[in-house]
């Protein structure tokens, strides 16, 4: 998430289990789930936002982003993924979980290796506070999926050198 900054119709089901890397509401009683058609619509209306050497990157979805572009030449970059741990499967967690999750999800990026930036996602609407994220670059869409799914993102904003964008389920 994908960083999500609208109103969430997930509600929280008390429970999380892990299958095949993705989390996923435990308790059929609570079915009402985002679309990935609202999924995609959310996403589209948030600024995906990143402090970086060459200045404030706003990333949208399906748009190019001639900033981001410039610090991928400096940093010899030709891809970048933007990825969160707050509210995983699209479900208001405490402050103190989500911070939690950050923190862990920086040291694994960490121990990749790539340049990261700190931003966060602040959806047009206003309805969810702004969460913490990371732009990553150089990551590959693999290993950017796989974060994506531990931390329990139904989707990430992937993109290469000169291209809009994307984003990817995590599924």
């Amino acid at each position: 998430s994908a960083p999500l900054w609208i109103r969430m119709r997930l509600l929280w089901a008390g429970e999380y289990f892990q299958s095949s890397g993705l989390y996923e509401v435990r308790d059929a009683a609570f079915p009402d789930t985002m679309t990935d058609d609202e999924l995609l619509a959310a996403y589209r209306t948030t600024r995906f936002c990143a402090d970086t050497e060459v200045g404030r990157i706003v990333i949208r979805v399906g748009e190019v982003c001639p900033l981001l572009d410039a610090l991928l030449h400096v940093k010899g970059c030709m891809t970048w993924a933007y990825v969160t741990a707050f509210n995983p499967g699209s479900v208001r967690m405490s402050d103190a979980e989500n911070v939690a999750s950050q923190r862990e999800l920086e040291d694994a990026v960490r121990q990749l290796g790539h340049p990261v930036f700190p931003g966060e996602g602040i959806g047009d609407d206003g309805t969810w506070p702004p969460e913490q994220s990371i732009l990553v670059l150089g990551i590959e869409r693999a290993a950017a999926m796989q974060l994506g799914r531990r931390f329990g993102q139904r989707a990430i904003v992937l993109g290469e050198l000169a291209s809009p964008a994307t984003l990817v389920f995590c599924t």
